[in-house]
């Protein structure tokens, strides 16, 4: 038996991550601004929830229209 299955368990683990992050590379800046806004949401309610204060999230606008962003931001 051995150490044969927790290493065959781990490289599968380390080549998901792999798959993960190079999916992530892709995303355009705009997905992945999303993304870190999202996990600031999560970690605000984390914090919050166990009694402390939490940082605001990012306030972006959600605009899919370039015309609609403010002058020098897109």
């Amino acid at each position: 038996m051995g150490l044969e299955p927790a290493i065959s368990a781990a490289q599968g683990v380390f080549a998901a991550k792999t798959r993960r992050r190079a999916a992530l590379a892709c995303l355009s800046f705009e997905e992945k601004v999303r993304v870190l806004i999202q996990l600031q949401r999560i970690a605000s309610s984390v914090v919050a929830a166990s009694g402390r204060v939490a940082r605001t999230p990012w306030q972006i606008d959600n605009s899919e229209n370039p015309s609609d962003r403010a002058p020098g931001r897109g």
